[in-house]
């Protein structure tokens, strides 16, 4: 999370929650120590249609230009192919005894793709 604070200034989430349920979500986070506050003030919570063209993530709906983006996601199908480029990939952490590297590995692929 220093990561991200430190280096990005907007943070957008594209998630399965409604708006309301990511804020609440992210409100609990923050009041038990795992998100710092200036994180709620800095997320974009990103509309995702379903259906049709809504069933991936396109880096377009962020409203900033894809190149200035990148899309974190432990799934390769849900990105746009057209911006694999943009995508760095995390380890799904829905299996238990995972090893905590996925997101050392992704901020390193981060640090690369933004010359940081």
């Amino acid at each position: 999370m220093d990561f991200i604070m430190n280096n990005f200034d907007r943070i957008f989430i594209y998630t399965l929650l409604t708006a309301g349920q990511t804020r609440e979500v992210f409100d609990h986070l923050r009041k038990i120590g795992a998100v710092p506050d200036g994180f709620i003030d800095r997320y974009e919570y990103v509309e995702w249609p379903r259906g049709g063209e809504g069933t991936i993530k396109d880096l377009r709906r962020c409203g900033v230009p894809v190149e200035h983006n990148a899309i974190v996601d432990d799934m390769y199908i849900m990105g746009s192919e057209d911006q694999m480029h943009r995508w760095v990939a995390i380890p799904d952490y829905n299996s238990q005894g995972m090893v905590d590297n996925g997101f050392v590995l992704a901020r390193n692929e981060i640090i690369k793709k933004f010359k940081l």
